[in-house]
């Protein structure tokens, strides 16, 4: 008996590809048509990309694979699996060393390890054309929207604070503008009059969470959001004051200076980028394209500058002043923010204190964390203690490491199978039962008994599906806990020749949790 996955994946819930469920009547019709009483697993991802692997049931599907737990995979083509050259070829030869099958099968080849140098370098185009169709699809998306943007249209996604995105016809097209929203106006509004009070981003944050101020989500807003909204150029008029700093930035300015002449707001397209594969990040100012906008603006270019100008003269730095504290960026409070190294220099003792102090404490007040600060000394020392103990006694690494029992508990797969043949064995009789009742007035209920027991088929191999996962994330426990003691030995035995960045770093690889709840430090691995 063939143990066979079938995988579907559609790339966006409006993508016109074939829908899952048709790639899975396919696959299930070849399974059977090609092998007796196939075992056939379902994997399916929607509204997932070809360009990235981490999918949710295709993690499950490649554990499986790992486990042995299948012959072959069966997908409707080969850009099911994956639209990018480099990642396929992991995943080919992590198949071929565990002999597994993949049929894509509109893609007419079967990939196993008996394939011959041209069915290999079919393989390789077809997942090289999958990679160009797609890079050329975000060429054209990318294309479409800079010449939207070029228009003055919104380009999508969701609209800054203080508009709405409403939809217009022009020449027979729909397209998207920037409109006014009155509620979300007024609270911009309120959060750029306060801002050039003279507060810094994070006194802004204090200030808000202490006089209750919340978005209009009602939620307490951070100093990172406040940047974002503070930053986003879209409030602000297209005149030739915005002009001559977009482009004394390096921007890429559609139109003539003539043309900003403040009636309508600015469009900003390329200020970030990044996805799932990269991070989300700022682009430097030569990349953006600034164009105007056929919206109002909300705000003056005057107000809006000035509050530009305030960031320029009041730069956040997050580079640590004092290379101190080798849990920072790595200790959290019990109230679940991180605790930050707070430096106090007494000037009459000439002493410096350091001290790790939760940062949302000092940001909303002790009756919001009843943390208090610890020296940085202490906990440092406690955590090197426990390192140095560990590489001491390797038993003790079970002290710090997540028990096999935090995983949910399933039957063994092997119980699940002989369960699936039982009921396998079952609807066959009943096949046979039907036969010779065909007609009768039983076989309505014989056919309801059919579907029943196939039902409680798809119910097992679910089971058995999440059986396997948990097997092996125990079997990967067991590995992983070998992998942290290296790791745990190697800080130790560095730890006085190591600068603090390097021992920072070491740290933040190996504890996976590390919290300090006013008396005791816990630790994971």
């Amino acid at each position: 008996m063939k143990r066979i996955g079938i995988y579907g994946r559609k790339s966006v819930f409006s993508d016109k590809s074939e829908s899952i469920e048709h790639q899975f009547t396919l696959g299930k019709e070849y399974a059977y048509a090609n092998y007796d009483n196939p075992e056939i697993i379902y994997y399916k991802d929607e509204g997932e990309s070809g360009s990235y692997l981490e999918r949710p049931d295709f993690q499950i599907l490649l554990n499986d694979v790992i486990n042995d737990n299948l012959d072959i995979v069966i997908c409707y083509k080969l850009d099911r699996i994956s639209r990018d050259v480099a990642d396929f070829g992991a995943v080919y030869k992590l198949f071929m060393a565990h002999n597994t099958e993949i049929i894509p099968l509109r893609d007419n080849i079967v990939i196993n390890e008996n394939m011959s140098p041209i069915e290999k370098a079919m393989m390789y185009i077809n997942t090289v054309f999958s990679q160009v169709e797609r890079e050329n699809t975000i060429i054209r998306v990318t294309d479409n929207m800079i010449e939207l943007a070029k228009d003055g249209y919104w380009t999508g996604g969701r609209a800054p604070l203080g508009f709405s995105s409403k939809e217009i016809i022009v020449g027979g097209k729909k397209h998207h503008i920037l409109s006014h929203n009155p509620t979300e106006i007024e609270f911009y509004t309120m959060v750029a009059d306060t801002f050039l009070n003279g507060f810094t981003l994070s006194g802004l944050e204090t200030y808000f969470r202490k006089n209750n101020v919340k978005t209009l989500r009602n939620a307490y807003l951070s100093s990172t959001q406040i940047w974002t909204i503070l930053k986003s150029p879209f409030a602000a008029p297209a005149d030739e004051a915005t002009y001559d700093y977009f482009s004394s930035l390096g921007c890429k300015m559609v139109h003539d200076r003539s043309k900003y002449d403040g009636s309508h707001g600015l469009l900003v397209y390329g200020r970030t980028s990044g996805g799932r594969k990269r991070k989300h990040v700022t682009n430097p100012p030569d990349k953006w394209l600034v164009s105007i906008g056929l919206h109002t603006p909300i705000i003056t270019s005057d107000k809006w500058l000035s509050i530009q100008k305030c960031f320029g003269n009041n730069t956040f730095c997050k580079t640590r002043k004092y290379k101190v504290g080798i849990l920072n960026d790595i200790l959290r409070c019990s109230c679940g923010s991180y605790m930050k190294v707070k430096h106090k220099y007494d000037k009459q003792y000439n002493v410096h204190y350091y001290h790790y102090r939760c940062l949302q404490r000092e940001r909303r007040g002790s009756e919001y964390c009843a943390s208090q600060m610890i020296s940085v000394e202490t906990l440092d020392n406690e955590v090197i203690e426990i390192l140095k103990g560990i590489k001491l006694d390797k038993t003790l690494i079970d002290n710090y490491t997540t028990p096999a029992s935090f995983f949910p508990l399933f039957r063994k797969p092997e119980t699940i199978n002989r369960e699936i043949e039982n009921e396998g064995k079952k609807i066959q009789n009943l096949t046979m039962s039907l036969a010779e009742a065909s007609g009768s007035s039983a076989a309505k209920y014989i056919i309801k008994d059919i579907e029943s027991h196939d039902k409680r088929i798809d119910e097992l191999k679910e089971e058995l599906k999440k059986s396997r996962l948990a097997m092996q994330n125990v079997k990967e426990l067991q590995i992983n806990k070998e992998d942290k003691y290296n790791a745990v030995c190697k800080i130790v035995d560095c730890i006085e020749t190591a600068t603090y960045d390097e021992i920072n770093a070491l740290l933040k690889e190996t504890l996976t949790e590390c919290v300090y709840d006013g008396e005791v430090l816990h630790i994971k691995l």
